[in-house]
């Protein structure tokens, strides 16, 4: 069995966090974070005047058109050789004609050819 000792002078002291010194932490940490960010930003700034001496941003004006050296510039605009290739085929694909007129081949669109198909093989 055990016994509780009771002492009638001695007093618990009431639970309660310390705010003060939460607060006095927090306010710590706070200021830190500002001091910090400042630091940071007068770098920054410092790294910058150095690297743009005029404090202009020339990069602002800069403009989609200008000359570039050493840039055949005819391979950008318009279709490519690929591109007119392709282009030249799709049409050769959806147009009448002959492909070889000695041997009785014709070219048809490919829509067309497929319906015959179709139709012969009786579905």
């Amino acid at each position: 069995m055990t016994q509780e000792i009771r002492h009638h002078d001695v007093r618990q002291e009431e639970d309660s966090p310390p705010w003060g010194r939460i607060g006095l932490v927090a306010f710590a940490a706070i200021g830190i974070a500002v001091i910090l960010g400042l630091v940071a930003w007068a770098i920054l700034g410092g790294s910058e005047r150095a690297l743009r001496p005029s404090g202009e941003y020339p990069e602002e004006r800069l403009t989609l058109e200008r000359e570039v050296s050493a840039v055949q510039r005819e391979v950008f605009d318009g279709p490519g050789p690929g591109q007119r290739l392709v282009a030249r085929k799709r049409e050769e694909l959806s147009s009448f004609g002959w492909a070889d007129q000695e041997r009785g081949l014709v070219n048809l669109p490919i829509e067309e050819g497929m319906r015959i198909v179709i139709e012969e093989s009786g579905q």
